[in-house]
């Protein structure tokens, strides 16, 4: 077995190698652990099988993997709605985020470039703006 060598990065993020995850068998959605050795250096990643207490067994049963689909249909309805919620109000935030990264040039024009756009459709229609059928934005 060949060392491999990765540079921790400024957040604490690495990516485990495609070799390794390849031969181990991590996959998408994989839910890892980390444990840490007595040592203090060393540190043990075992992908890990969420669903122990569930109702049904998954629809690829005889293997470790769990995919999310399945992960979130072996949840009560009550825990459904719950992660949906955390979900969305995780999604709206990073959706916040992202519009503040606009510079504040930006957003005016863009609102010019909006006015003159429905403006000009007007004219073109004769003054009837109908808005639910328009896909020239």
């Amino acid at each position: 077995m060949n060392k491999i060598y990765r540079i921790l990065g400024k957040r604490g993020r690495i990516t485990i190698p495609f070799e390794i995850r390849k031969r181990v068998g991590f996959a998408y959605n994989d839910v890892l652990s980390f444990t840490e050795n007595a040592d203090g250096r060393t540190v043990v990643v075992k992908r890990e099988k969420i669903c122990d207490n569930c109702k049904e067994a998954p629809t690829n049963a005889g293997t470790d993997e769990v995919t999310l689909l399945d992960f979130l249909n072996g949840l009560s309805e009550a825990e459904q709605r719950a992660a949906l919620v955390h979900l969305s109000v995780k999604w709206a935030e990073k959706q916040t985020l992202d519009a503040g990264k606009y510079s504040q040039n930006y957003l005016p024009s863009l609102e010019r470039e909006l006015a003159a756009g429905t403006a000009c459709r007007e004219e073109k229609q004769g003054g009837n703006l109908n808005v639910g059928t328009q896909t020239d934005l």
